[in-house]
């Protein structure tokens, strides 16, 4: 089993209290959206670094303000391929969240108390709208990097640059 460290700036906290109290003008809709946000990018993160992990390498996951991001370095160069399912899984990983707790609350939803019901509704957004922002062909989100890859398989080099003037 392999140790994945989650290091968390105080960036992130500021800046998920501010989208929680101007979407919610309350304290503990304030604080549910600070856990759904922590739990929402946590699993988009661990969807790049299970996949780096699996491949052999080791991964660190940093939570800004502006997100997340996962670094991974190993003694193998990975292939294009693999590059591309690491990327990939962040996305992948937030839309099955987006599906499970969708699941939850259509299925179960009633049966819950408000609070874990309007978590679910948070959540349910969230894993939406950012997975499908995220996926836009726009340098440094996923999509942007996914792009990238193909680009410099088909171009080389210039691929690169091909990605940032699409960008």
């Amino acid at each position: 089993m392999t140790f994945i460290p989650v290091r968390i700036h105080a960036f992130f906290w500021l800046l998920a209290g501010l989208i929680g109290w101007i979407s919610t003008l309350s304290f503990l809709g304030t604080v549910v959206w600070m856990a759904v946000i922590l739990v929402s990018i946590l699993v988009h993160e661990y969807g790049h670094a299970l996949t780096a992990v699996f491949f052999g390498q080791k991964a660190v996951i940093n939570l800004t303000g502006f997100g997340g991001l996962t670094q991974h370095k190993g003694k193998i160069k990975l292939k294009p391929w693999q590059e591309f399912l690491i990327v990939l899984n962040g996305p992948l990983a937030g839309f099955l969240l987006y599906f499970a707790s969708s699941f939850v609350l259509e299925f179960y939803g009633q049966k819950m108390g408000q609070i874990m019901q309007y978590s679910l509704i948070v959540a349910v957004y969230i894993n939406l709208f950012w997975t499908v922002i995220n996926l836009f062909p726009v340098l440094p989100l996923d999509g942007g990097q996914l792009v990238k890859i193909v680009l410099e398989q088909i171009f080389g080099f210039k691929g690169l640059r091909y990605a940032g003037l699409l960008s």
